[in-house]
């Protein structure tokens, strides 16, 4: 018992001086609003029951942090580190549930102390929520696996709510159903006689009962996107080995490159299976035959780098049990060594991105749509550096109380123009030609009679900035009037900017490309 509670302080200590270390590390902002958070934030300004191509979490978690504290930057990385500090910390237990104290203290120092769980405490998405949901659903799991005397109906009921939001967080959290039956089955066969995960399963359900009704009503346009994420690509060896290198490589650097082998052991251990013990079939099932799900699905399509995400915890615990077990001393210490390369890799990241914030402000060359670029590209639109190209706009919006922007570009553009001017502008995407392709398109446009200034964003010198004749006749008149680089460091892309007066209609998102 005293050697449990040291693991337990050790444990505490780790993830609250983590959790702490990072919020301070968030107040010098070395990782700035990203393309999709901005995408995001922009969800939670427009509260709904479903968004075109995730459930409703997101939108609404933006939605309540932005008005309780004023869309602060801050608070939005934040609740990201939050959330995986507490996910870490249910991952604890639960893997203390299955093995023991010592055991579990490894397996969340190898998963704390990795680049993975740094970035995913750094950029609020969905994977944040996702993550802390499943973590803490997999512990309540253990809970009714592995307890003493009867499963308990609260662990059940709040086993449902995890599950719940889960669901409304992403699509993958509905795997989680499938792999807890399986884990049942093979550790725990007589919880299967009992109603309490048939009931937490069927009740989480429900929670998808509002999204399900708003897709109904808007065509299955979530269903149908998420549909696109699985269509097999013509089968080619180069291609396929191609995507494998690519999962292999960012999986590596995401858990360091020797946790990633040993992982890949642990895997290769399961081979003999009459052999496992009833944990370590359970746990195969939410790490190592997911994960070999995925490869598999490799073999027809490419494969996001977070999908596998959900997939870790898993096989991070049987990871630990496998190195530590204590019949390969070899392989304890290459595991420690493992946790030792994470904990470098990890401050190296966070002292590099802290040094960047500071130091030269032309290199590196800034992202496309996000850190660094999307402001100096906001900030070039409120100085007075051009006065000419100023006095033209403010004539423009003269009888406006606000700016009514038109970005001709991708929606990366739209969200982190929406979010950095947002006390001025309203900002609005132009219609996809590919029907409805973003959550813009399901949004309405500008007021016939506003007067606009159309964005359009050129990619490379073949893009010449030209406004398409579609777009022009939309409007009473339009004039070109300034072009801005995205950011000094970068030739491309740059912005052209045209000033529109009178909008006659706004076309509905099945139209011709207007780009050139």
């Amino acid at each position: 018992m005293a050697d449990s509670k040291r693991w337990n302080s050790l444990a505490l200590r780790l993830v609250l001086g983590l959790t702490a270390l990072r919020l301070l590390w968030h107040l010098f902002t070395p990782i700035g609003l990203l393309g999709d958070e901005a995408y995001y934030w922009d969800w939670g300004r427009h509260l709904d029951w479903g968004y075109f191509s995730k459930p409703p979490l997101i939108g609404w978690l933006y939605g309540s942090l932005g008005r309780l504290t004023n869309d602060s930057l801050y608070v939005f990385k934040a609740f990201a580190t939050l959330l995986t500090g507490g996910g870490l910390w249910f991952f604890y237990l639960a893997v203390r549930k299955i093995f023991n104290a010592g055991l579990a203290f490894w397996a969340l120092a190898a998963s704390a102390l990795s680049i993975g769980n740094t970035l995913l405490a750094s950029i609020l998405t969905i994977d944040a929520p996702l993550l802390f949901c499943w973590c803490l659903a997999f512990y309540l799991y253990c809970r009714l696996l592995f307890s003493a005397g009867k499963p308990s109906w609260r662990d059940a009921l709040l086993l449902t709510l995890a599950l719940g939001f889960g669901h409304l967080s992403k699509q993958m959290m509905l795997a989680f159903i499938p792999l807890m039956f399986g884990g049942a089955w093979f550790s725990q066969p007589s919880l299967l006689r009992k109603p309490h995960l048939y009931l937490a399963s069927l009740l989480s359900l429900l929670f998808l009962l509002p999204p399900l009704l708003w897709n109904i009503s808007h065509d299955w346009i979530t269903v149908t996107h998420t549909g696109h994420h699985f269509e097999s690509e013509p089968f080619d060896l180069a291609e396929i080995a191609g995507r494998y290198l690519s999962l292999g490589g960012v999986s590596a650097l995401l858990l360091t490159p020797i946790l990633f082998v040993l992982m890949l052991g642990a895997i290769w251990s399961l081979r003999h299976w009459s052999r496992q013990p009833p944990e370590i079939k359970m746990l195969c099932c939410f790490g190592a035959a997911a994960l070999l799900g995925i490869a598999v699905l490799g073999l027809r399509q490419e494969i996001n780098p977070n999908w596998p995400a959900v997939f870790y915890p898993g096989a991070i615990a049987l990871t630990t049990w496998w190195c530590l077990k204590g019949d390969a001393p070899k392989r304890a210490e290459w595991f420690r060594k493992s946790i030792a390369l994470g904990a470098a890799f990890t401050v190296a990241l966070m002292g590099f991105l802290l040094y960047l914030t500071h130091a030269d402000p032309d290199w590196p060359p800034a992202q496309r749509r996000g850190w660094r670029g999307a402001p100096s590209l906001t900030a070039q639109l409120t100085s007075d550096s051009d006065q000419e190209a100023r006095a033209r706009e403010d004539d423009l919006f003269r009888n406006q109380e606000r700016r009514q922007i038109i970005v001709i570009g991708h929606r990366f553009t739209a969200s982190q123009l929406a979010y950095h001017l947002r006390s001025s502008s309203d900002v609005f995407l132009w219609p996809s030609r590919k029907g409805v392709d973003s959550q813009y398109d399901l949004w309405p446009g500008p007021q016939p009679g506003s007067n606009c200034l159309l964005c359009i964003e050129r990619k490379n010198e073949r893009h010449t900035g030209e406004l398409a004749p579609e777009v022009a006749a939309r409007f009473e008149e339009v004039t070109r009037n300034i072009e801005y680089e995205l950011h000094p460091s970068l030739g491309f892309p740059r912005y052209t900017f045209y000033l529109a007066k009178g909008l006659k209609d706004w076309p509905a998102p099945t139209m011709e490309s207007p780009t050139p």
